[in-house]
């Protein structure tokens, strides 16, 4: 648990000197602030596998999991990507994925897929077209509140996921939040935040 702690905290030490601009001569601005205001997060695909044809309802289906979508006016950043496994052509992107799972199509079959660091794909979730309606899909608490802490300023949400026993995780927390309040005071933001170049894109203080 020790050697964990210590661990965490090299982390928090170096994610900190890197955002105060010590380490990173682009640009004056934090990273993490960097990152939030001009990255933007990877789109999700929720491939559809169907066989010939979709019916009314499962068309219905597609089209509420379309107005979901960032690009239809929701909150969610996942595209809708249809493919009729009955037919030769298939999106190369996809083609080792439609190979594997076609045999078993005979009612429309939800995929999630999203990409790793390494850019290759990764399932996420799948299920029936019906399942993939579900709200945890599109709708998490926790993503909710990792929101509005960045946007009220927080500069970085840790997750902290529990360990093997109670104690533990109450160890690491304390720990955190310890070394959190330490951090903060030592390591100074980066002059010129403001200057061409380096300008904040939103009012959230830093």
């Amino acid at each position: 648990m020790k050697s964990f702690s210590k661990q965490v905290v090299r982390v928090l030490a170096t994610l900190l000197l890197v955002a105060s601009g010590n380490a990173a001569t682009a640009c004056n601005i934090p990273v993490f602030r960097y990152a939030l205001e001009r990255w933007r997060p990877d789109n999700l695909k929720m491939v559809v596998l169907y066989r010939d044809s979709l019916s009314e309802q499962d068309h219905r289906f597609v089209e509420t999991i379309e107005r979901k979508s960032l690009y239809s006016g929701g909150n969610a950043n996942v595209v809708v990507v249809p493919i009729d496994v009955a037919v030769d052509e298939r999106p190369k992107e996809f083609e080792n994925l439609v190979a594997a799972a076609s045999p078993s199509v005979k009612d429309p079959k939800a995929i999630l897929v999203g990409s790793s660091a390494s850019g290759s794909q990764m399932v996420l979730w799948e299920g029936s077209l019906e399942k993939s309606l579900d709200a945890w899909i599109y709708e998490s608490t926790a993503r909710k509140e990792l929101i509005e802490r960045l946007q009220n300023g927080h500069a970085a949400v840790w997750v902290l996921i529990s360990g093997e026993t109670p104690a533990e995780t109450e160890s690491t927390e304390t720990m955190l939040k310890t070394e959190f309040s330490r951090l903060s005071e030592e390591v100074p933001f980066p002059a010129g935040i403001g200057d061409p170049g380096s300008q904040l894109y939103s009012q959230v203080p830093l």
